[in-house]
């Protein structure tokens, strides 16, 4: 109903980390109609609706809509946190998991504007590593 508007949508846990592009779908009502205006005063401007259920209750309700489908590039996510470390043993497979031994654990956290360092953070189990264009979980520390 309102061309240019813009929403923020969390994709948190909803898509994987490492896509780079996500595929919306938009459902356009036609203001100017009866049906799409009364629909809109006692339900859409007040609950919401995953995009199946939308679908459903427009055609239920016979008010006709329009779709735009776009792809749309995310931003690149930039580095929040840097160190080194060396990999001193070759990688093995345990259970369909590479593991790979480290020398270091310490790292430096990067303030959003890039200026800052807050040193002598330590991995914790959960925290991500970057090695050979390649993210890695930390399973275990010991």
């Amino acid at each position: 109903m309102f061309p240019g508007a813009t929403v923020q949508i969390d994709l948190t846990g909803k898509i994987e980390d490492s896509a780079d592009r996500v595929r919306v779908s938009r459902i356009i009502l036609d203001s100017r109609e009866t049906a799409a205006q009364e629909l809109w005063n006692t339900n859409l401007s007040v609950n919401a609706y995953d995009y199946i259920s939308l679908k459903a209750l427009l055609t239920y309700n016979n008010v006709r809509y329009s779709e735009d489908i776009e792809t749309i590039e995310l931003p690149l996510v930039s580095n929040t946190a840097a160190g080194e470390f060396q990999v001193v043993k070759d990688p093995e497979i345990i259970n369909g998991n590479t593991w790979y031994k480290v020398d270091t654990i310490n790292y430096s956290t990067i303030s959003s504007d890039g200026e800052g360092e807050f040193k002598n953070n330590i991995l914790s189990v959960g925290d991500v590593l970057a090695y050979e264009n390649t993210l890695y979980t930390i399973q275990e520390i010991d």
